[in-house]
């Protein structure tokens, strides 16, 4: 399904409907209505894209004054059915709204005057089924009834992209696929202090991926790996594919130590193909195929509301195989560089009774001392023909 970020433009939406349904003694006047938008941290919201939140309220006697109401939009509204309206006493309600639904995201929600929890949220493994899960909590009575409550949404998940570049000319890089491996899962929410929180005695990780429609050819700069351009009615635009994790700190796989990764530390990979420039294959071998996985462990903070950029440099090397689906080993996915050992041996000793001599034209001899340069300037240029002559070195006993 395609994955909407939404960012923040404050909007004002309105919550209409023309029916009651409720136990308590209410006001028949303007329906309970919201001014919503997203939080600061936002980046990638835009309201238009909002179709639907769902929101409990709790009313002063903590009693549920409605429980997971759906709200959809209808032209520039949202409106839900039945109705709700404000109470006529005055008295304040309490109100907690999300989005998507529990069923989408794949939850169990609780919401009442005790407890506000969204609980066993695991993101989909595959990062173009994954959503962007937005909450909010506010408070209002019959005062906002004409202006509406300001209901503000934040990201309570972590984006993270993948970025890329080669400026090694020798080599050709292309990506196929995008994976982060080994982040914490299965984890609840808690809509009142906006944390998440993982239950140590039942620890899951889990890994999550994607893979490319079309190749992407590394270039000299920093690509972004997660976008598209697609063709829309009102023309091209960039789509983002990014992944969308549970906010965390990472605990990073050490090759060292551990160069199968039995820990389950974490990790990103890419799917790569690597040629020369004349096209000879690198990296896989071509008996494993089109592609093969490089990693690189990570070991980052991941915060709600946050876009988490993963800058990947291939110029001096590609990491190391990918230690649980990689099929080309383990280690470097390269090996080691072209490398030499270099030694250059010594000047060869003459025996102590050896002397040099230059033989120039007309069986001149002149003697130098041993391993002492001689330099032209050093012979009588009187000698005829001097400046063409053979130079001859050779070993006197």
């Amino acid at each position: 399904m395609k994955k909407f970020l939404f960012w923040s433009g404050v909007a004002i939406l309105a919550i209409t409907s023309c029916a009651k349904d409720q136990t308590t003694e209410v006001n028949n006047g303007h329906a309970i209505g919201f001014r919503a938008g997203a939080g600061t941290k936002a980046t990638e919201l835009y309201t238009y894209q909002l179709s639907s939140f769902y929101c409990t309220a709790v009313d002063a006697s903590n009693a549920n004054y409605f429980t997971n109401v759906g709200f959809a939009r209808s032209g520039e509204y949202f409106a839900s059915s039945p109705a709700y309206y404000w109470p006529a006493d005055g008295t304040t309600l309490k109100f907690w709204a999300y989005s998507p639904s529990d069923a989408t995201l794949g939850v169990d929600v609780s919401i009442n005057a005790t407890e506000q929890f969204l609980k066993g949220f695991k993101p989909a493994q595959k990062f173009e089924d994954q959503v962007d899960f937005i909450a909010a909590k506010a408070e209002g009575s019959k005062s906002n009834e004409a202006s509406g409550v300001e209901l503000r949404f934040d990201h309570e998940l972590a984006q993270v992209s993948f970025h890329a570049m080669n400026q090694n000319s020798e080599y050709v890089y292309k990506v196929y696929g995008l994976r982060i491996a080994n982040p914490l899962t299965n984890a609840t929410y808690n809509f009142e202090d906006k944390t998440w929180s993982f239950d140590p005695t039942n620890v899951e990780k889990d890994a999550y991926s994607t893979l490319l429609e079309t190749p992407v050819t590394l270039m000299s700069y920093y690509d972004e790996l997660t976008r598209k351009m697609v063709s829309t009615d009102t023309g091209n635009e960039y789509v983002y594919n990014t992944a969308m994790i549970i906010p965390q700190t990472l605990t990073a796989w050490d090759p060292t130590t551990d160069p199968t990764n039995s820990a389950k530390g974490a990790y990103i990979s890419l799917a790569v193909q690597i040629t020369s420039k004349g096209g000879d294959r690198i990296f896989p071998a071509e008996s494993v195929g089109e592609y093969d996985w490089v990693a690189a462990p990570v070991g980052n903070e991941l915060k709600a509301g946050y876009e988490h950029r993963f800058y990947l440099d291939f110029t001096k090397g590609a990491g190391l195989v990918d230690p649980e689906i990689g099929a080309s080993g383990t280690g470097s996915a390269l090996g080691e560089n072209i490398k030499f050992t270099v030694t250059v041996n010594a000047w060869s000793e003459p025996s102590t009774s050896a002397t040099l001599t230059k033989q120039l034209e007309g069986d001149w001899l002149a003697k130098k001392v041993v391993r002492q340069w001689i330099y032209p300037e050093d012979w009588d240029e009187s000698v005829d023909g001097y400046k063409n002559s053979e130079v001859v070195i050779t070993s006197e006993a």
